[in-house]
């Protein structure tokens, strides 16, 4: 047995002409400058219109990655090579210069050869694969970042 609906109604189906598309009402409207505004008001529009600058272009999605001659320090992974960036503190464009720095990977590794051989425990302390690398801007000598073996 089915069930009959007394509230539902057919859509009404009309047909399209052109004066029902949206590029007919678009010509019928009147734009803001066909508006009839005072002269003052007018000037105060323009003035307001003139005074906004475009938006300027952001370096971090304008450019392609593989374009880019500088990165900014949101996005760097720091590794034991020099980055060309810009240091937050002088804001000059630079190569960074490494300095190695004892971390958490040579006293650990000094430790495992004390216990193993008893002798050797000072190789990790002049070695470069164990330490960590500071990167600093060269003008300034801020530290920017640094790479941690662990």
């Amino acid at each position: 047995m089915p069930i009959e609906c007394t509230s539902y109604k057919e859509p009404l189906m009309r047909s399209i002409s052109s004066t029902s598309l949206p590029g007919a009402v678009a010509s019928t409207q009147t734009m803001f400058y066909e508006q009839n505004l005072s002269d003052p008001m007018m000037s105060e529009l323009k003035r307001r219109l003139s005074s906004v600058s475009p938006p300027r272009p952001s370096f971090e999605t304008d450019i392609p990655p593989s374009l880019r001659r500088f990165q900014s320090l949101r996005k760097i992974r720091f590794r034991d090579i020099p980055l060309r960036i810009q240091c937050p503190c002088c804001h000059s464009y630079c190569t960074t210069r490494l300095r190695l720095k004892n971390g958490s990977a040579v006293w650990l590794s000094s430790l495992g050869l004390f216990m193993l051989t008893g002798v050797l425990f000072w190789v990790p302390f002049i070695t470069r694969l164990c330490k960590d690398v500071v990167h600093e801007c060269p003008s300034c000598q801020y530290p920017i970042g640094r790479y941690r073996r662990l």
